[in-house]
């Protein structure tokens, strides 16, 4: 029996050994930049029992937490969660904004028209994304399989913090929102050339499109070139793309409204003999 004990106390010892020697092994590909991931397929802790009193633990799962990276936001802070705000609130209202503005522009709409149109948009789309806010934060979590999506949390943050982000949403989808319009008149005002006004608007939303992308990427936590890349080009290839088909749209909807004579006030009729009495003191007389 006194065998078998040391026996055990030696194997145990052992097995002590390898996992600090394995945890060692993971710290130091951390700090080279690989982080050890656990799978389901690594034994769990197997506990025997032996007549002794002694139990023999088997290889045991030491999860290391993921480190932050230097130079980026720590995951689930404040900071962190204000940028995702920002770029909720205000990535596809850039897009949305910039496309209202090509088609009235398209159309050759009067100038106040355009800023008072987009401006109308901006204001509505407060009350839809306060409502998508306000949804998703109600909404329980949907079950993926082993784990438990949270939308509100993977997008934004923390529930609790929910007024924090509330706030810069909206802030964000309103600036982002105004940009258009409010390039639109400045430029129409300065050059009083359309062509000019529509560059000047394409160029601010797209910087600010831009923006607000690399924030996107940056929100996702693969801070890799090509993950940047690749979400930058998508959405600006979605806002040339959106605005480029408004601004077609409402070239072609101004020509059929002009073919077919829509919308357009009705002729005054000449002044002869028998009507030039219609605006006199007395109407009626031109009527007898």
């Amino acid at each position: 029996m006194a065998s078998l004990c040391s026996t055990v106390k030696r194997e145990t010892t052992e097995w002590q050994q390898h996992d600090v020697r394995q945890i060692k092994r993971w710290e130091t590909n951390e700090q080279n930049g690989f982080t050890a991931k656990s799978t389901a397929s690594r034994r769990r802790s197997e506990v025997v029992s032996n007549g002794c009193g002694v139990l023999r633990a088997g290889p045991k799962i030491v999860v290391l937490p993921r480190p932050s990276e230097p130079g980026y936001l720590e995951h689930g802070s404040k900071s962190l969660e204000i940028l995702k705000s920002i770029v909720y609130g205000g990535l596809v209202e850039s897009v949305t904004s910039l496309s209202i503005v090509s088609s009235a522009a398209a159309s050759e709409t009067a100038t106040m028209n355009i800023v008072a149109l987009a401006l109308a948009n901006v204001i509505s789309g407060v009350f839809i994304i306060a409502h998508n806010l306000r949804d998703m934060k109600n909404e329980c979590p949907v079950p993926d399989s082993n784990e438990q999506t949270d939308r509100y949390q993977e997008l934004i943050g923390k529930r609790e913090n929910f007024l924090f982000h509330f706030t810069f949403a909206i802030l964000s989808f309103l600036l982002s929102g105004l940009i258009p319009p409010a390039v639109y008149g400045l430029a129409f005002e300065k050059t009083g050339n359309k062509d000019y006004t529509i560059i000047a608007v394409v160029v601010a939303s797209l910087v600010c499109i831009i923006l607000l992308s690399i924030g996107k990427a940056y929100c996702k936590e693969e801070h890799r070139y090509i993950a940047y890349f690749k979400t930058i080009s998508y959405y600006v290839s979605n806002a040339v793309a959106v605005s480029g088909v408004a601004y077609a749209m409402g070239d072609l909807i101004k020509i059929l409204v002009e073919k077919l004579g829509w919308f357009e006030p009705s002729t005054p009729t000449p002044a002869t003999l028998f009507n030039s009495g219609i605006n006199s003191a007395t109407p009626f007389v031109a009527y007898s």
